[in-house]
């Protein structure tokens, strides 16, 4: 009998437009607080980028620069805000970041080789999450926009051949500098399409009180963003043996 009384509340519930059980906002203030994390993350995702080996020919120098390594991100000017449509939008300005490779260059029977390190400089990013609801009633991220240019490089070559490397320098940090631009936001698409939302996917929509009885608080629709705060719409309802009671 208890189990009819509870399906036959189930779908009186059913019948009618569900309520939202809970309204949470997040404001502009709050995103402050995790800023300086999403920051981190953003750093350690730079450094995964892989570079291209760049090969060239100059004359009867050869070269090849590899091993391309991004070693840690500076930050003059960084912003978290919401906006409407694009929901979550980060935006960094004039920042730089500094790199490591190794340098081989082929003169007839000269051959030099050595690591060094570089920086690129007036790197700008903007990139914006577009939030909304899974089929589970998860938050996830269901599209990931991105802008980067990296505005100047520069190498200091130092050794014997310091030079022919300074000759050589503006071939070599503009068709580095290219690579960089085209480099930098496919990494951030993945880290928002596939790792935030693998991390997401681990939050608990359900949660067990007993063995009969549990509580819902799934998202009931897309989160919403405005200029200075994001509104999202949770269920909470009781569940018995996995039907709603309310």
């Amino acid at each position: 009998m208890a189990l009819f009384g509870a399906l036959l509340l189930a779908l009186l519930a059913g019948a009618h437009a569900e309520l939202p059980g809970c309204k949470t906002r997040v404001t502009s203030q709050a995103l402050e607080l995790v800023k300086q994390e999403g920051l981190r993350f953003l750093e350690q995702e730079l450094e995964t980028i892989t570079i291209p080996d760049l090969r060239g020919r100059e004359g009867h120098f050869y070269y090849n620069i590899s091993e391309v390594k991004v070693t840690e991100l500076q930050l003059t000017s960084s912003e978290l805000h919401f906006q409407p449509e694009q929901e979550l939008v980060l935006q960094i300005s004039n920042a730089s970041l500094g790199l490591r490779f190794r340098r081989q260059l082929l003169y007839w029977f000269f051959y030099d080789g050595g690591y060094i390190n570089a920086s690129a400089e007036g790197v700008s990013i903007r990139t914006a999450l577009q939030l909304s609801r899974d089929a589970t009633g998860r938050i996830k991220v269901s599209n990931v926009s991105c802008q980067a240019s990296v505005s100047r490089m520069h190498a200091a070559f130092g050794g014997t051949f310091k030079k022919v490397y300074e000759f050589l320098s503006t071939f070599i940090t503009s068709g580095m500098r290219f690579l960089l631009n085209q480099q930098i936001c496919p990494v951030l698409y993945h880290a928002g399409m596939v790792l935030l939302n693998s991390l997401l996917d681990t939050v608990p929509v359900r949660s067990s009180v007993d063995e009969l009885v549990g509580i819902d608080y799934s998202l009931l629709k897309d989160p919403v963003a405005s200029d200075s705060n994001l509104d999202m719409v949770f269920r909470v309802s009781c569940l018995a043996g996995g039907v709603s009671l309310t």
